[in-house]
């Protein structure tokens, strides 16, 4: 039982104490998160949407949703509300080009996008740095999350890091409710 400071003999004391420091220093629960990052630059092709090119790797996965295919995607695990993020950087593009990100839903078709980010270049072979973003979401277990660029003129590349800040998608469980 808890006394109060400076009561108790001296052993009585220290225990209280680390019994406090203990309470103090638990980890609060770890929510589930999938993080994956490009593994390296991969050529656009120009006029489509380009669902997750290239080799994607896991940073984070401790429950198995990345899958690992053509293209790849995220299987949501639980139901509630998540934070999805694609930060992706596009080089190699003409001062009339527009690039593009999006983030879909259980299939790889724009039209199922919850998130999108555009850029367009302010001087030729300038990069266009992109963040698809939900901040708040709620998707039911079993939900596919996919993501894409777009450039509408040939010669883009997704850099797998620019400023050693990779390509990177998120999926991040925040609640329940």
């Amino acid at each position: 039982m808890t006394q109060p400071p400076g009561t108790g003999s001296l052993l009585d004391q220290l225990n209280d104490l680390r019994r406090q420091v203990a309470e103090l220093s638990r980890r609060g629960p770890a929510f589930p998160a999938c993080r994956v990052v490009l593994n390296a630059a991969v050529g656009l092709s120009s006029g489509v949407d380009n669902f997750a090119p290239g080799s994607w790797v896991v940073r984070e996965d401790p429950y198995g949703w990345f899958t690992s295919a053509t293209p790849s995607y995220i299987t949501v695990g639980l139901d509630g509300y998540y934070l999805l993020n694609y930060h992706s950087d596009v080089t190699g593009l003409a001062t009339t080009a527009v690039a593009a990100s999006k983030i879909s839903l259980n299939s790889n078709t724009v039209a199922n996008s919850l998130a999108s980010d555009v850029a367009v270049p302010s001087a030729a072979g300038e990069g266009a740095v992109l963040d698809a973003f939900r901040a708040r979401v709620f998707l039911s277990a079993g939900t596919k999350v996919y993501w894409s660029n777009y450039a509408n003129t040939a010669g883009g590349t997704l850099q797998a890091t620019s400023f050693t800040i990779p390509t990177e998608m998120t999926v991040q469980f925040i609640s329940s409710r």
